[in-house]
């Protein structure tokens, strides 16, 4: 039984319950094969790996496994290390050492061209596995990190700025105390740095209005001058970290797996996330749980599941038969396609209605020429269900 508990939020809302849906889905249409309800926080990291170790044998002789396509929470040391039997392919996290500084030394001259794709291929080791890593850059990725890393450090600067100019102002006893809270403040600054700062001592009067001409003052302070400047290293590392990511892979043979299919095998697992989507869009409301009993809440997302393989085969089959029969049909824009999500074709059905006519004929009302070739391709079982046995 699983419990209803608070975990990471990516919608930022900690303050709500969660629930955690895994899925082993196939790669072809991205039907789900297996799915496993989990807590809210649960660390998929370890879930990911205990699956994958109660069903990998399965997998093996019913599905003829040839890989384990996933993302960052399958490229864990451990998890590695004790499946060193069977070929994977991972996507690695941004977040490991050796990742930043590969993307570091390999970015700057794969982003040569902004907008173009371009990848640069090693082969390394990490837990004690050799591997093969791609580093991608992405010119939609860069377009994304370009907005993200802006507003971030906007928002990191005006922090920093407002920091140096509260120090500013503020008066120190001595000059030892003002430059341990400068140097502070730097160590503490990520994408500013103090430019030209000096120490400067102020006499203060004790006595009301202007002080006499020579007379002495009371006592003294000390107080921070000197300008903010951005650094310009910063931003770009973090751009060249958003920009581009990693795939790794356990399998050396480059003639069993060029850097072309690695690319292409990761697009095709993406299918899966984009598949789930249509479960999230708000006129579905399914993102939101109100069920309070944990048993109601596995069983919905049990139907969830179910609705995911539907959606899923159903999109599979459009796609198939129009790619076969050289047919497209319109998308949002009017424009002719051959690859439509099964989310806009049932967009695209919507508003068809049958006209029953005293009990003695029916029409079909807003069916047009792309509709019925679209049911003519699909066969007389959607047919039917539109123009009847008759």
């Amino acid at each position: 039984m699983i419990q209803i508990t608070k975990g990471y939020s990516r919608d930022h809302r900690p303050d709500l319950n969660q629930v955690v849906l895994q899925l082993i889905c196939e790669q072809q249409a991205g039907i789900p094969l297996m799915m496993k309800s989990l807590n809210g926080n649960d660390n998929d990291k370890i879930s990911f790996r205990e699956t994958i170790n109660n069903h990998i044998e399965q997998m093996k002789n019913d599905f003829h496994l040839e890989y384990i396509v996933a993302d960052s929470a399958l490229y864990v040391a451990e998890t590695l290390k004790n499946r060193q039997d069977i070929l994977w392919i991972s996507r690695v996290p941004e977040t490991l050492k050796l990742a930043a500084n590969t993307i570091e030394i390999v970015a700057p001259s794969s982003m040569d061209n902004l907008k173009e794709s371009a990848f640069f291929s090693i082969e390394t080791s990490y837990a004690d596995v050799k591997q093969r890593w791609l580093v991608i850059y992405s010119p939609e990725a860069y377009q994304r990190a370009f907005k993200t890393v802006n507003r971030r450090s906007d928002k990191q600067t005006t922090a920093e700025y407002k920091a140096f100019d509260k120090l500013c102002k503020q008066d120190f006893a001595c000059e030892a105390d003002a430059l341990r809270a400068l140097n502070t403040l730097d160590k503490k600054s990520k994408i500013t740095f103090i430019n030209e700062a000096k120490i400067e001592k102020l006499p203060r009067y004790q006595g009301k209005g202007r002080p006499a001409k020579d007379q002495e003052p009371d006592f003294y302070v000390y107080q921070i001058k000197g300008n903010i400047a951005s650094q310009i290293e910063p931003r770009t590392q973090q751009l060249e970290r958003k920009s581009c990511f990693i795939l790794a892979t356990n399998q050396l043979d480059w003639n069993a797996l060029s850097n072309e299919k690695l690319i292409s095998v990761d697009k095709e697992q993406q299918k899966v996330e984009r598949g789930f989507r249509f479960l999230k869009y708000p006129m579905f409301m399914a993102s939101t749980l109100f069920l309070k009993s944990p048993k109601r809440i596995m069983a919905l997302m049990m139907v969830m599941t179910l609705c995911l393989l539907i959606y899923s085969a159903l999109q599979y089959r459009i796609r198939e038969v129009l790619k076969v029969h050289g047919a497209t049909i319109p998308n949002q824009k009017g424009e002719a396609i051959s690859n439509p999500t099964a989310r806009w074709v049932f967009k695209y059905f919507s508003g068809i209605h049958l006209l029953i006519i005293k009990q003695m004929e029916t029409l079909v009302l807003n069916l047009n020429e792309h509709h019925a070739a679209l049911l003519r391709l699909l066969g007389s079982e959607y047919e039917i269900l539109y123009y009847g046995s008759g």
